[in-house]
């Protein structure tokens, strides 16, 4: 589940933030980050990345930048669920 904020940005573009929660076993598949960088604020819990072959875990207090052509998926492979907040600019 997503609580979702924006406000207009430069160029076109605009600035997201998002509390976003991960019940246990969901997460996002593969994705790039082209055009759409993106700062994650843990909150609970512990969430898991796989960037290029490369697997991470992050917990409250750690924060994630995605940029360029960074391409990843990120899990809940914890028994409870996890919570962050997610900033990014974007074009609409």
């Amino acid at each position: 589940s997503s609580d979702l904020r924006e406000i207009g940005a430069l160029n076109g573009h605009v600035l997201r933030a998002s509390r976003t929660r991960i019940s246990p076993g969901g997460g996002y598949a593969s994705h790039a980050h082209n055009g759409r960088p993106e700062i994650i604020v843990m909150l609970k819990g512990t969430l898991t990345e796989t960037r290029n072959g490369k697997t991470m875990h992050y917990k409250a207090g750690d924060v994630l930048e995605m940029y360029g052509n960074v391409v990843h998926t990120l899990e809940n492979r914890d028994t409870t669920d996890i919570e962050y907040i997610s900033i990014t600019v974007r074009i609409p």
